[in-house]
């Protein structure tokens, strides 16, 4: 589903932040950081270390990788400071009451952000993580791009050291 799809007709307040739309999750339209960098760690971990598996797809796996790394680079690019990540875009309140087409979307889509101020540990983390595998991947067919994954990954990991806290406890308005 395009950008113009996901959010409807209005700008959303997330597109102002630069944050990525892509494309909408099944089920609602909320979309969740640490799942999809946990996912993401996953689909690395295979084509990285069982690379004759995805063979007949290995393509493929590449471009899903790079599309979900891609999305956490925008997620992490929507500030100056480098604490700043996006972990959430969406509202459950408002997602889970809406049950038409993303496409027919027309309500703000809020962007729910983990900082130094709002630590995220976990997130920052499992987000580095992918980062830093997608790096490893990338290194040799694209070493531009593997270097801003790195750069990313390494900001990002400075703050799972040094700080704690779990982005759970920013969400419990959003999730409950």
């Amino acid at each position: 589903v395009p950008d113009e799809a996901c959010t409807g007709q209005q700008p959303c307040a997330h597109h102002a932040t630069g944050v990525p739309t892509s494309t909408c999750p099944p089920g609602d339209h909320i979309k969740f950081g640490m799942p999809l960098a946990t996912t993401t760690i996953q689909l690395l971990l295979g084509v990285i270390f069982h690379t004759e598996g995805y063979q007949q797809q290995l393509d493929r796996a590449r471009q899903t990788v790079r599309w979900a790394l891609d999305y956490m680079v925008k997620a992490h690019s929507v500030s100056s400071d480098p604490s700043v990540l996006v972990a959430q875009v969406g509202n459950g309140d408002m997602d889970h009451s809406y049950w038409g087409r993303p496409e027919q979307m027309k309500m703000g889509r809020p962007a729910y952000t983990i900082s130094k101020n709002v630590p995220g540990t976990d997130v920052w983390a499992a987000t580095a993580a992918a980062l830093a595998g997608g790096a490893r991947l990338f290194k040799l067919r694209n070493p531009t791009l593997a270097a801003t994954y790195l750069t990313h990954a390494q900001q990002l990991f400075e703050y799972v050291c040094c700080l704690g806290g779990k982005h759970t406890a920013m969400l419990i308005i959003v999730c409950v």
